[in-house]
């Protein structure tokens, strides 16, 4: 039987949803469901206009991410740098230098999934190019995994949208500052680096 034919968009809004989450229940869901029905790997799920390599590279789901490109999904610029890989990143932009301000999937920009690798050197390579678009998510997405050296980095970078609010983790009920992440998270250095620069609940 061809694997494609037994694909239902609920099975695969199962599988990119599960992508979404770094919990190992949902990184071991993945896996069992790509063991079981391998076209599921490049998969679009139509209504979030997502694949599941798009939906771990823009939740910093790394260990799901690994899997996926492992098994063969293409890697593009924005997975790349959430996977912190600068050498291929840089590749990227040797190619296409405009790439560094190409949105993917929600919305989101290649600097705010270089922010959730936590590697600063990622990062540098996108302004470099011209990407400063989304610095406020960025920090956003930096500061939501305690990244504290790319929170640094980032502010360094000077941000007009310090008090971007996003998501932040399950359940989302409420979008929240970065201040308000860093300090419900216990992250003192990062909120303390906010606040000074005027940050805000």
């Amino acid at each position: 039987m061809n694997p494609t034919q037994e694909l239902s968009q609920e099975l695969v809004r199962e599988f990119v949803m599960a992508a979404h989450s770094v919990k190992p229940e949902n990184i071991e869901k993945v896996k069992s469901l790509y063991n079981q029905y391998p076209a599921l790997l490049n998969a679009l799920y139509i209504k979030n206009t997502e694949t599941a390599l798009n939906a771990a590279g823009h939740s910093g789901a790394r260990e799901t991410a690994q899997f996926l490109v492992s098994k063969g999904a293409p890697l593009d610029i924005h997975a790349a740098a959430m996977l912190g890989l600068t050498e291929e990143v840089q590749a990227f932009l040797d190619r296409d230098p405009g790439l560094a301000n190409a949105k993917g999937v929600h919305n989101t920009s290649a600097l705010y999934h270089a922010a959730l690798s936590g590697k600063t050197e990622v990062a540098d390579l996108l302004p470099a190019q011209g990407g400063h678009e989304g610095i406020g998510r960025a920090l956003h997405g930096a500061t939501k995994f305690g990244h504290t050296a790319m929170v640094k980095r980032l502010l360094d970078y000077g941000i007009d949208d310090l008090n971007f609010e996003d998501w932040a983790d399950p359940p989302y009920d409420k979008k929240k500052t970065p201040l308000r992440v860093a300090v419900e998270k216990g992250y003192e250095d990062i909120a303390t680096m906010i606040k000074e620069k005027g940050g805000a609940m």
